[in-house]
């Protein structure tokens, strides 16, 4: 376990180090530990079943468009949306086709205010199993990226030709690639299952622009590293496992999620998380224990609180998570 634990530690100070701050552009799950695909095309295959994968969350809930409030004179920037908050949908599939690898689909449609993103990735990996339970995944992914902005959700207190007055996009591929290594741990009677993962995305990081010429989105490269690790018989009962994990990200800014998360009889489980970013505390259910024609069936909700001043303008954020998992092809 201490080359584990010195390589998280390494792995760490370089990524809370090596990037620049810009602004968010990319959505954050609470449940990344079960979204893993969504941040890293190597992992799709990586275990022996087929994986399908759902999520949804509703994120600034009871936001209002405070512009008059601030600005009851107008200004020749200032805009009203009729549509506020951020809701993400995200649907993920993926297969190994050999124990050498395997092939995944990711959709994830991001809709914040009057701006909206469509991300449609086509991934694949390649695993090399390596002694005493270990192995290691490389993959990359194209992303087919739609931006754009719904017009007809905006008004402008002042009449401006560059914001469009209907419902515009523009799209381009994004590329992406990613390192996933795992460790049984199999000969361990306290630890299993660790994993540890790295990816780079939006490689290309292209330019959205209108008709006219005019940029309006440019989304820069997306760096994450993940990990975790589950403790059996915690607290000493053969009965509860211990989930701990992390997930570093950059995506303009960097931020960092904490998750611990205790499971009960392989079926129950309830933990905690904590982001870096606006202060957020989550807390997480989740139920795997169904029997039969649901067996593989897994249902996860949090709710997010705001522990920064952001909790006077928002009642905290909901998120719903669904995995199944299927005996594979091979």
């Amino acid at each position: 376990m201490k080359k584990h634990i010195i390589l998280l530690i390494g792995i760490c100070l370089i990524s809370l180090f090596s990037f620049d701050l810009k602004a968010q552009q990319f959505p954050s799950f609470t449940h990344y530990a079960f979204n893993k695909a969504l941040y890293n095309p190597a992992v799709v295959g990586a275990s022996d079943q087929i994986t399908f994968s759902a999520s949804t969350r509703i994120q600034f809930l009871g936001y209002d468009d405070r512009t008059p409030e601030f600005w009851p004179n107008g200004g020749a920037n200032q805009l009203l949306t009729t549509s506020n908050g951020i809701q993400s949908n995200l649907f993920s599939f993926s297969a190994p086709l050999t124990k050498y690898g395997g092939i995944g689909v990711t959709y994830l449609n991001d809709q914040l205010g009057y701006e909206f993103s469509n991300h449609f990735k086509v991934q694949a990996a390649v695993r090399l199993p390596l002694k005493h339970g270990q192995s290691i995944a490389f993959g990359p992914e194209i992303n087919l990226l739609e931006k754009g902005i719904d017009g007809t959700q905006l008004m402008s207190l002042v009449p401006n030709p560059a914001i469009p007055n209907s419902k515009v996009s523009n799209s381009h591929p994004q590329y992406g690639f990613g390192i996933y290594y795992t460790d049984s741990l199999f000969k361990s009677s306290l630890f299993s299952n660790f994993w540890l993962s790295t990816s780079v995305l939006n490689i290309n990081s292209s330019k959205y622009m209108f008709d006219n010429g005019v940029v309006f989105a440019s989304p820069v490269r997306n760096y994450y590293v993940m990990s975790g690790i589950t403790v059996k018989n915690f607290l000493r009962n053969k009965n509860l496992k211990f989930h701990p994990s992390f997930i570093f990200t950059n995506v303009g800014i960097s931020q960092i999620d904490f998750s611990a998360i205790t499971e009960y009889n392989n079926s129950y489980s309830a933990g905690v998380s904590y982001r870096t970013s606006n202060d957020v505390l989550s807390m997480l259910l989740a139920y795997s224990g169904f029997k039969k024609k649901f067996k593989g069936l897994r249902i996860g909700y949090s709710f997010d609180f705001y522990l920064s001043r952001i909790q006077t303008v928002s009642s905290g954020v909901h998120e719903l998570q669904l995995n199944f998992n299927l005996n594979s092809f091979y």
